[in-house]
């Protein structure tokens, strides 16, 4: 299927966080997947569920607006609204810093010792990847200025 540049630059970033992530988890032992810098730190494992979790509180919204067939139709590319582009940077290592929704964090760890299922927040993150590949895809056409997703985690904010 065709995508317009716009969406198809989000997809390539979707592709290009996922092998990222598998270029720093990868190669790691268990270990030190599961090993944190500080109490505070959160370690690799801990950080991918936490994308997984993000991912997977966004995807149902997401994905209903995207099948709403009242969508409101437009060709881009877009220019988003200043709360939209705040978040966006925020996602970013340099952006500013938008507090940790409680729901959003991992499992409590044990110390210095996450407890993160390898196997499964890679896997998570693997099929998070190709449910917003397969998201972009489908809101090509679509009037991506228009469509409006609350946070399910921060709703007061977004």
């Amino acid at each position: 299927l065709h995508m317009t540049d716009q969406l198809a630059g989000y997809a390539a970033a979707f592709e290009d966080a996922r092998a990222r992530l598998h270029a720093v988890a990868d190669p790691l032992s268990d270990r030190a997947f599961l090993w944190k810098p500080s109490e505070n730190g959160w370690s690799v494992g801990e950080c991918i569920v936490h994308v997984n979790i993000l991912a997977a509180g966004y995807q149902p919204p997401l994905e209903a607006a995207v099948a709403d067939p009242a969508a409101p139709r437009a060709a881009g590319p877009f220019r988003y609204g200043p709360l939209s582009r705040l978040f966006i940077a925020a996602q970013k290592p340099s952006g500013p810093k938008i507090p940790t929704a409680p729901a959003m964090a991992p499992p409590p760890a044990d110390g210095l010792r996450a407890t993160v299922d390898r196997a499964r927040a890679m896997s998570g993150l693997d099929a998070q990847t190709d449910a917003y590949v397969a998201l972009c895809r489908a809101a090509d056409g679509l009037d991506l200025r228009a469509i409006r997703v609350r946070s399910p985690f921060l709703p007061v904010w977004f």
